[in-house]
């Protein structure tokens, strides 16, 4: 089955900020790009395989029917749920570091 995507705007900003800090804290260009590239993959295997990611360990969050796929190549993670039959809905994007869990309450 393929899902359609639904990023709504605060998800394009969080993601937006992190290629900010990159291209201003690092000056690297290609790390930006490097990460969108992960990013746009990432989305790719979301788009078929959405139903495989289990929902989240958080019992509160478990209620919510939030779902995470890690990016391949970097630690970013991208927290989603399951509209109807063939929806995915971006709730978040966050950098592994970052208590997501929480931020997610």
């Amino acid at each position: 089955m393929i899902y359609k995507i639904f990023i709504p705007k605060s998800a394009q900003i969080q993601f937006e900020k992190y290629i900010d800090y990159i291209l201003e804290v690092f000056k690297s260009k290609q790390s930006a790009k490097n990460l969108i590239i992960d990013y746009k993959q990432t989305i790719e295997v979301l788009s078929r395989n959405a139903e495989s990611y289990p929902l989240l360990d958080d019992e509160d969050l478990k209620k919510k029917n939030l779902r995470r796929i890690p990016f391949k190549k970097h630690r970013y993670v991208i927290i989603f749920h399951i509209v109807g039959q063939d929806i995915v809905y971006i709730d978040a994007i966050y950098h592994m570091l970052q208590d997501y869990l929480y931020l997610l309450k």
